[in-house]
């Protein structure tokens, strides 16, 4: 049995997989009210899983199982918003307790990740977009009239330009979206809009990757690791791309620059009869 499957059958009032439902999605993203998060929290605890900001994640025979838990209090929603939220909430097929968010729901969650994110729209992202229109052509105007209630006016009309043009959506942009929630919270909107800026800019830098190399000898598990770890990064979120270069003593003494860098070592390897001159 999967983990969704396991956690319908856990929870017992409906739990609203904010992210790609299953079975398409890698990881699960959940949005849970009180009770719900309570028993999730007790059960994957129990499981294995190691919990950090909200993301539960456990590491297993060189894979990854990985969930979004988040309670329905940091989303800052007001009672009514909240409700509607899951009274309108359409069924999984396959499933009894989750459920997904209605489409103008879906573009105010889209609308919120584009801001707290480095402002570029995934094609999945675009994809859910234009089923929610073709499930619901009136989306747009019913996110834009719940939109005051998310503090996501901003973020909105973010998502909508996103959309349409093909492109993003800027730092300002953004950085005036997140200021619509901090605003709401009592800071003054100057302030506001400068804690907007810097998590927008934090975001950015975020987008750069990191490089992970491997080494060794032939047969010694270079490429099983190397997969296993692609798989468990992918898993967690993240986009990967595998190169594999073969540096052989061949090519070093024959590229000029790498020569002169490496002659001491390939000369001492020569000396030993390890590599014919």
């Amino acid at each position: 049995m999967g983990m969704a499957e396991s956690i319908d059958r856990l929870v017992g009032a409906p739990v609203l997989v904010f992210g790609s439902p299953p079975p398409g999605g890698r990881d699960l993203d959940l949005l849970a009210r009180p009770d719900e998060e309570r028993v999730l929290a007790e059960w994957l605890a129990g499981q294995g899983f190691l919990e950090r900001g909200g993301e539960w994640v456990r590491f297993r025979e060189c894979r990854v199982a990985s969930l979004d838990l988040a309670p329905l209090s940091t989303w800052g929603l007001p009672e009514a918003a909240a409700s509607a939220l899951f009274e309108e909430a359409r069924a999984i097929p396959g499933f009894e307790r989750l459920v997904r968010p209605a489409p103008r729901h879906l573009l105010l969650i889209l609308a919120r990740r584009l801001a707290e994110g480095d402002g570029r729209m995934p094609y999945k992202h675009r994809k859910r977009i234009a089923d929610a229109l073709a499930e619901d052509p009136s989306a747009w105007e019913g996110a834009r009239a719940s939109a005051p209630e998310w503090r996501a006016s901003r973020a909105l009309a973010s998502l909508d330009r996103a959309y349409h043009s093909g492109g993003g959506a800027s730092r300002l942009a953004r950085a005036s979206a997140l200021a619509e929630w901090p605003f709401g919270q009592g800071r003054t909107r100057r302030r506001a809009l400068v804690r907007g800026w810097q998590a927008a800019r934090r975001a950015d830098r975020r987008r750069h990757g990191q490089l992970i190399t491997f080494s060794g000898l032939d047969g010694a598990g270079k490429s099983s690791q190397a997969e296993a770890l692609r798989e468990t990064l992918e898993q967690l979120g993240w986009e990967t791309t595998m190169q594999w270069v073969r540096l052989e003593w061949t090519t070093l003494w024959e590229n000029r620059w790498l020569g002169v860098i490496g002659w001491p070592a390939l000369a001492l390897r020569m000396e030993r009869g390890l590599v014919q001159g």
